[in-house]
């Protein structure tokens, strides 16, 4: 899917065309984040900001006084991407891909 989001290629995407792809993180990224990738010269698309997410949940988790199993079960973790938390069974507790489509020369999200 998101390959769909490269570049303009030979080939014109057909209006209505689909595709399953994680949200564009840097739209809803933290700004001081975004500021310091940019000053490593780090482009912050594709699975950048999402990895830098996790990090960021594995060091909280690690440093917790109830430790790090115990929190990743009940802490609700702030991130550059926003809140990342897990259920009862250890999945995510949000959906991280959507289903867009190609409108007007760009991709849409559809609710």
């Amino acid at each position: 899917g998101e390959a769909l989001r490269a570049a303009p290629g030979e080939v014109e995407l057909a209006e209505g065309i689909l595709m399953v792809a994680p949200l564009e993180w840097a739209g809803q990224a933290d700004a001081d984040i975004l500021a310091s990738l940019a000053a490593k010269s780090i482009a912050p698309d594709g699975y950048v900001l999402a990895a830098h997410a996790a990090m960021q949940v594995a060091i909280a988790a690690a440093g917790s006084p109830e430790g790090p199993l115990a929190a990743l079960a009940t802490t609700a973790f702030a991130t550059s991407v926003g809140e990342v938390s897990f259920d009862e069974k250890g999945e995510l507790g949000r959906e991280l891909y959507r289903l867009f489509e190609w409108q007007n020369q760009g991709f849409a999200e559809i609710p």
